[in-house]
């Protein structure tokens, strides 16, 4: 069984990502204090981080 390494290339991709949906949540609304931004955040991080893209 072959166990993939991280490597900055996923580290970035998934990087992009989060800071994408973070983005389109400000963008619409969703997000409108820092405590919303940082809480979403954390929680994204945490779903990305146990996720290979």
């Amino acid at each position: 069984m072959e166990i993939k390494g991280i490597n900055n290339e996923d580290i970035e991709k998934k990087k992009k990502v989060i800071y994408d949906e973070i983005a389109e949540m400000i963008k619409s609304g969703e997000l409108t204090t820092e405590e919303d931004v940082n809480n979403k955040l954390r929680e994204l991080i945490e779903y990305y981080s146990n996720i290979i893209l």
